[in-house]
């Protein structure tokens, strides 16, 4: 049964846990978007593990219930990150009593959360558009045969967009620019081998929401305009 996306939150049976978890995924890339891991000779942030997991998230939503309920995703998650951030800063701010030893980390692992979401927000529109963009459009092209193929070449281009203007808009003027470029390189590199192993299950995922839920959109009479949230 084809249903339009007007109607998908009036019917799916997991669309809700899946904004959940896509809301979560954003926040867990967001705290850990300053923890560096060191993989051999090389370094990259902590985040890099978690984005790929927010690009599959948003090809499946887009892929299974349309573009308009994935471009809500995107803007209402970047909303709860801001109000996170905002509750954090204020919170973390509070008078602490003499015992209590670990103000200090706190202040350094969520201090910053306000300002890294309000830096990052031309990557995150830009990479979380750019992905949902292409696999919708893609999807009425090739008539909705070859997601794991469409997904993967999605998130390659989007990646790299939010990869690159993610690590140059945060770790400009904290790390020296061979530092930052050995992020961008390194994260890039581990974003799409994440993707490439992440496609065939992601692919097995939208197939099984496509028949629990009855829902499979094609967005031909849709405003890919990104400004129009209720479009």
């Amino acid at each position: 049964m084809l249903m339009s996306s007007s109607d998908n939150l009036k019917h799916s049976n997991y669309l809700l846990f899946l904004t959940m978890l896509y809301v979560s995924i954003t926040l867990c890339s967001g705290v850990l978007t300053y923890r560096l891991v060191q993989l051999g000779p090389v370094y990259t942030q902590a985040g890099t593990l978690v984005v790929p997991l927010w690009f599959i998230l948003s090809d499946i939503i887009a892929e299974v219930y349309g573009y308009r309920v994935a471009k809500k995703l995107v803007w209402f998650s970047f909303i709860c990150q801001m109000l996170f951030g905002i509750a954090c800063l204020l919170l973390i701010n509070l008078p602490s009593p003499t015992f209590s030893d670990n103000q200090a980390a706190y202040l350094v692992v969520l201090g910053s959360f306000l300002h890294l979401t309000m830096s990052k927000f031309v990557a995150y529109m830009a990479g979380g558009f750019i992905n949902i963009y292409l696999i919708s459009r893609w999807k009425i092209l090739l008539r909705g045969r070859y997601f794991w193929l469409r997904s993967l070449g999605a998130t390659t281009i989007a990646e790299f967009i939010f990869t690159f203007l993610t690590v140059f808009l945060i770790q400009m003027g904290r790390l020296h620019l061979k530092e930052i470029l050995m992020i961008v390189m390194v994260s890039y590199f581990l974003k799409v081998i994440y993707s490439i192993i992440l496609a065939f299950p992601a692919s097995l995922i939208a197939s099984f929401l496509k028949r629990a839920d009855g829902i499979d959109v094609y967005d031909y009479k849709v405003s890919f305009h990104p400004a129009k949230v209720m479009a």
